[in-house]
């Protein structure tokens, strides 16, 4: 399919993507002005992409508008156009990313991570996968010389946090408590064009674990922090940028520095990000891992 770009509104952006799925399938050729209406009719999603709609390809708007209507996701996925929406990498580049990364034990201060590399890793992060959706968490990124200073004392006297271009610190919520969820709940009622009432159901779902859970939030919540540094670790990698997870550290101390102390979140580990040191000699050292029939079991 030739991608195409658009700059129109969402209803005759539905037109025009129906007229190039006419143009390049024959199972569009005898679509009916009913099939167009369907489409028509569910402008929502589209609406809300604003001033991206100019740099969407027809396959990714394709993709967009199959979250509204059936009618699309059917064509789609029966024809696999999906595939076709995503720059992927190939299996080998993507092991070689993870066998080229290491946990970093000495950083080249004078390398810095640039901007646009860093709002895809940011990004990465705003994009992690959580429980219910939730996110019960918060990243600190420590850019400041000075602040970074002040952290080798406070993370074993490892030198990573110092030297490095960023470092993140993931930071859990004690407690998930109702007034968050209802945060959260308005959020995706505005993001999926929905009410609120058309969510409680689910809402009620949330607020029941969480009942249910009283005592462990912490618990929970630093665990799906985990999420978000392998989240982290994996971006960094497919972009070229050394990374050093770190459990290493005094929360306590970082608490303090970060400002935490007293508030809704407490610090769980961190990530030093940059540019390995060229005499870091850890960097061409071979990977000690299991093998895969030692770690892995099918059934």
């Amino acid at each position: 399919m030739q991608a195409t770009k658009f700059n129109t509104d969402p209803i005759s952006l539905y037109r025009k993507v129906l007229t190039e799925a006419r143009e390049h399938s024959s199972d569009f050729r005898h679509t009916t002005d009913t099939n167009a209406a369907q489409l028509m009719s569910l402008p929502v999603a589209l609406s809300r992409l604003d001033t991206m709609l100019e740099s969407r390809e027809i396959v990714q708007i394709a993709l967009l508008a199959s979250k509204a209507s059936s009618f699309w996701f059917d064509f789609i996925f029966s024809k696999g156009i999906h595939n076709m929406a995503l720059s992927t990498v190939s299996s080998t580049q993507l092991i070689d990313s993870y066998q080229w990364r290491y946990a970093v034990k000495r950083f080249d201060p004078s390398k810095q991570i640039d901007a646009a590399t860093w709002s895809a890793i940011e990004q990465s992060l705003v994009l992690t996968p959580s429980s219910f959706g939730l996110q019960p968490w918060k990243f600190f990124v420590v850019r400041s010389p000075e602040v970074k200073a002040k952290l080798p004392a406070i993370s074993w006297n490892q030198t990573q946090p110092g030297d490095c271009s960023h470092m993140v610190v993931f930071a859990a919520r004690k407690t998930v408590d109702e007034a968050y969820v209802d945060a959260f709940m308005a959020k995706a009622a505005e993001k999926r064009g929905v009410t609120a009432e058309a969510l409680v159901g689910y809402r009620n779902v949330i607020v029941g674990f969480l009942k249910n859970s009283t005592g462990r939030h912490m618990a929970w919540s630093s665990n799906q922090t985990y999420i978000a540094l392998g989240q982290l670790l994996a971006s960094a990698a497919m972009l070229g940028v050394d990374a050093c997870p770190m459990e290493g550290i005094v929360a306590a101390e970082y608490d303090k520095l970060l400002g935490l102390e007293g508030s809704d979140y407490a610090t769980v580990v961190g990530c030093a990000l940059g540019y390995r040191h060229p005499e870091d000699h850890y960097a061409s050292m071979a990977k000690v891992r299991f093998d895969a029939t030692d770690v892995i079991q099918y059934l």
